[in-house]
């Protein structure tokens, strides 16, 4: 069950006429805001202490800095003894302060630490664990690639779409990437150098695809980029093949974990083969105007596609999230006659935006309107049947596998998202006495930053229990 309707049906229009005096009765603009607030998701933050719930704990007190949940009586669970779960009685999760929680953390003040943690803390919580009485593990990894980068195939200048385009360059770009330092320098030799592609856990994987050019080869990065004809200027830097001197800008979201520090070492490798970069950090908001396909009207209007390249976290889970970076077949979502309401044309990787604006055009039936976009090359229209027909499949069956392959080849091949490494663990940290604590990441979860509770390790929640 989503949401309690029975409960919340008060405050719906559609099941009750009195809808929006009840919500001006407390306050709200109308109705729908009222839902939102007693909904609790996703709009606003839970307010409503009252609302029903199957989770096996309930609010009781909502503060912006400390949240108490306690038991919740009707809970459906139970163990195999019959005992009725949750096991604990009483669940508080509190906002502590960069660097205060590293502290209460070590000290032992929390049973459980997730949120906030990441790799640069390990080793240090790891060499306390005895002063507070913890246990402090990593979590194996699921992103597929920690950061990707993506050249934009679809850029407004011709001549640098054009170059864009071609996948020598984009071999070169990847096989100039020395991942081994990456990985040891940023993360400590944790993660796993490897291509941008599915995680080996999917049902379709080929071992192929994390190797696809990614093996640290300059000599011959340098030879493919000789072989574009991007000769090197007076100052070592490669110029275009229209010999005009060549920068590319490399944007990525400045929340990015180790964002920074693995592009500043991506920007030396490839300036050793003579390509000028230029790291652009943005913040969230400006990330989002420029790379974020939001529903909008497409007729008369154009969306912001002028940028050379894009880096960020490329999520590894089956089907879905991985190729949600290159989703570009799924702009528009509405099937208006007059009005073409776009979704996640290229993701936030914007690849192909320009291409998938096309492709969703051609597949809808909009014949009042121009046809927006850019038409693309035969394989992307064909990546776009696969898809299509992939998500239709029956999970795990001999055609969902093909399809898979036959989409994942291709990307292993034209490296549409470049990948460095992946498969990064994150730090838990648990009081050495709590038992039932999960190892590893349910089957789907989505990323691997995911709270605590939330998505990736609250699945067993419910059988967490102190050892007396």
């Amino acid at each position: 069950m989503f949401a309690p309707k029975h409960y919340l049906s008060q405050w719906h229009i559609r099941y009750n006429d009195d809808a929006d005096a009840k919500a001006s009765e407390e306050g709200f603009e109308s109705w729908t805001y009222a839902l939102s607030a007693h909904e609790g998701y996703p709009i606003v933050p839970p307010t409503d202490l009252g609302k029903p719930t199957l989770n096996p704990w309930r609010p009781v007190s909502l503060n912006p800095d400390l949240v108490v949940w306690e038991r919740n009586p009707y809970y459906w669970r139970v163990d195999p003894d019959g005992n009725q779960l949750p096991y604990i009685d009483r669940v508080r999760a509190q906002v502590v302060p960069d660097p205060m929680h590293i502290i209460r953390i070590m000290e032992g003040d929390v049973d459980i630490a997730y949120t906030g943690l990441n790799l640069d803390d390990y080793q240090l919580l790891k060499e306390n664990e005895d002063y507070g009485n913890n246990a402090v593990t990593l979590i194996p990894g699921i992103e597929s690639a920690s950061v990707g980068v993506a050249l934009n195939l679809n850029h407004p200048a011709t001549r640098r779409a054009q170059l864009y385009q071609d996948v020598r360059i984009r071999h070169a770009l990847s096989i100039a990437i020395d991942r081994e330092e990456v990985n040891d320098k940023v993360y400590y030799g944790h993660a796993v150098p490897r291509q941008s592609a599915p995680i080996p856990h999917s049902t379709y994987y080929r071992t192929e695809w994390g190797q696809a050019y990614a093996d640290y080869d300059p000599q011959r990065a340098n030879a493919l980029l000789d072989q574009i004809g991007m000769k090197r200027g007076a100052d070592g830097f490669r110029h275009a093949p229209w010999d005009e001197p060549l920068q590319i800008v490399l944007e990525y979201p400045e929340q990015l974990f180790n964002g920074y520090e693995v592009l500043d070492l991506i920007k030396e490798h490839w300036e050793r083969i003579g390509i000028d970069v230029s790291l652009t950090p943005l913040s969230s908001a400006s990330f989002s105007d420029r790379h974020d396909r939001r529903p909008r009207t497409t007729e008369g209007e154009t969306a912001v596609n002028d940028h050379d390249a894009v880096a960020m976290a490329v999520v590894g889970d089956e089907i879905a999230t991985f190729m949600r970076g290159a989703a570009y077949h799924s702009c528009f979502r509405s099937h208006m006659r007059d009005q073409m309401l776009t979704g996640d044309c290229g993701g936030h990787f914007d690849w192909g935006s320009a291409w998938g604006e096309w492709i969703a055009a051609n597949n809808a039936d909009f014949s009042s309107i121009t046809m927006p976009g850019n038409e693309p090359p035969p394989e992307i229209k064909e990546l776009d049947v696969w898809t299509r027909h992939w998500v239709h499949t029956e999970y795990g069956s001999t055609e969902y596998i093909k399809l898979a392959r036959n989409i994942f080849d291709l990307q292993a091949e034209n490296l549409w998202i470049i990948g460095i490494v992946g498969l990064a663990p994150h730090p838990l940290v648990t009081n050495k006495s709590l038992r039932n604590v999960p190892v590893a990441y349910k089957p789907g979860s989505f990323s691997g930053r995911s709270s605590f509770g939330r998505r990736s390790l609250a699945y067993s929640a419910d059988q967490l229990y102190f050892l007396q």
